[in-house]
């Protein structure tokens, strides 16, 4: 309706989402949608990580007001060094019936 083609950054984006469907169920999330779409009207990486980053802004002040005057520490006190990870190992993602 508002004229936006699908550009090469979408159709690649939707080849993924063709892979994911057959093989995991699973479909392209908003954020890979859109980072496609922006990609297709000339935005580049930057631009896309200031917009995105509005999306997330909300919710990290939430989580600051929630942790407002409890013990210093307690607000994000996890770092990723901090976190034993025993799942699966980094594997590839094979894509058995691409578009």
């Amino acid at each position: 309706k508002l004229g936006f083609i699908d550009g090469p950054h979408l159709e690649i984006a939707y080849e993924m989402e063709s892979c994911l469907q057959h093989d995991y169920g699973e479909s392209l999330n908003l954020a890979g949608y859109l980072s496609a779409f922006w990609l297709d009207q000339g935005l580049d990486h930057l631009q896309g990580y200031i917009v995105f980053s509005l999306c997330v802004n909300g919710g990290i002040h939430a989580c600051y007001t929630e942790c407002l005057g409890k013990n210093a520490g307690s607000f994000l006190p996890l770092r990723c060094e901090d976190i034993d990870y025993t799942g699966v190992q980094e594997r590839p993602v094979p894509c058995a019936n691409p578009r």
